[in-house]
């Protein structure tokens, strides 16, 4: 399958506490956090809670790019975390390919 990866980073992301955001734009604050606090950046819980990862995983999961599974409404309540890690190890990889 050939992934718009342009298209994911797109995606939409609701993490727990804080405003709607992108994918791009939440994988851009992560590294500049990483950057900022160095050898203090808390890598369980970078924006205050841990499982975080999940706040990349949901969007993916009702895209279809990630199998998992939603309850009634869009919740996703179970997630392929490996195929998940993978994912984003992808978008990550996209993000910094040379043109």
């Amino acid at each position: 399958m050939d992934i718009d990866y342009e298209k994911v980073l797109d995606l939409e992301v609701e993490p727990h506490g804080s405003p709607k955001t992108t994918i791009r734009k939440y994988l851009h604050k992560l590294l500049s956090m990483v950057w900022e606090h160095r050898e203090c950046f808390d890598g369980k819980r970078p924006f205050g809670m841990s499982d975080w990862e999940y706040d990349l995983y949901m969007p993916l999961v009702k895209a279809g790019y990630v199998r998992g599974s939603k309850k009634k409404g869009d919740d996703v309540v179970n997630v392929d975390t490996r195929e998940g890690k993978k994912f984003v190890s992808d978008i990550i990889d996209y993000l910094f390919q040379k043109s």
